[in-house]
């Protein structure tokens, strides 16, 4: 009975790794930011703006409000000039230090250090772009400028970069493109600015996470400590042995 609960828990536990989250952004005007899993979306940006009932406040509960809101500028009044004493305490406290003329830490010139830093950031970036989920609803840009010439300018700077970046990402990332999507970029020659609308959805899981640390911990092990090949002492000196006799 417990070996069931117990395989049912890390059959529970391995579903839930394997549940991609989306970070949804939607551009029309104004950025929204939400969090998407199992169909459950929870909005992040903007925040509600909370609804004002007229009938609930009475002239006691206003006189109450504004005292509460003179209290809190108290507050943070008292707090910012404590903040700022620490400040120009911790100002004065540099200032001695310097004064004593510590000698300089030496630092260390290991060579190869930043390549080898290079390479694990360019790997770890590789496989987590590569894990990366990408879903594009909706890209609609509508190009326009203050005249004709512009617009058609930026509609080509526009577009090309457009086509380069789906084609980024649909090589780097595990992209997927809706059926109903609408990817387009249009000139208004009669607009004054650009406008976009755009719907973009990233997602990751945590088995996803998980093995883009693995694979960051072994990669560092691997350039921290290298494995060297083994050398036969026995048929090293021997070799050179011969050499000896053969040059005598």
């Amino acid at each position: 009975m417990v070996g069931k609960i117990l395989l049912g828990v890390l059959l529970f536990l391995l579903l839930l790794c394997l549940i991609p989250v989306y970070v949804c952004i939607v551009y029309d005007g104004e950025v929204t930011l939400g969090v998407r899993a199992l169909g459950i979306r929870i909005p992040i940006l903007p925040k509600k703006k909370k609804k004002i009932h007229l009938r609930r406040f009475s002239a006691a509960r206003v006189r109450r409000l504004r005292e509460q809101e003179r209290l809190e500028r108290l507050k943070k009044l008292k707090k910012k000039q404590e903040a700022a004493k620490k400040k120009k305490a911790a100002a004065e406290q540099k200032k001695k230090e310097k004064q004593k003329q510590l000698p300089p830490p030496e630092v260390s010139d290991e060579p190869g250090t930043i390549r080898i830093l290079l390479r694990i950031v360019g790997d770890v970036l590789d496989t987590f772009f590569g894990r990366l989920r990408v879903k594009m609803l909706r890209l609609r840009i509508t190009v326009g400028a203050s005249d004709a010439a512009k617009t058609a300018i930026m509609y080509g700077i526009v577009s090309q970069g457009v086509a380069c970046l789906m084609e980024l990402v649909a090589q780097k990332t595990r992209y997927r493109r809706v059926k109903c999507a609408e990817v387009e970029v249009v000139p208004d020659y009669l607009a004054q600015k650009t406008t976009a609308d755009v719907d973009l959805r990233f997602g990751l899981s945590l088995a996803d996470l998980i093995v883009t640390g693995v694979k960051l911990g072994v990669r560092f092990l691997r350039e921290k400590y290298p494995v060297r090949p083994r050398v036969d002492t026995k048929y090293s000196k021997r070799s050179v042995e011969r050499r000896t006799i053969q040059k005598g």
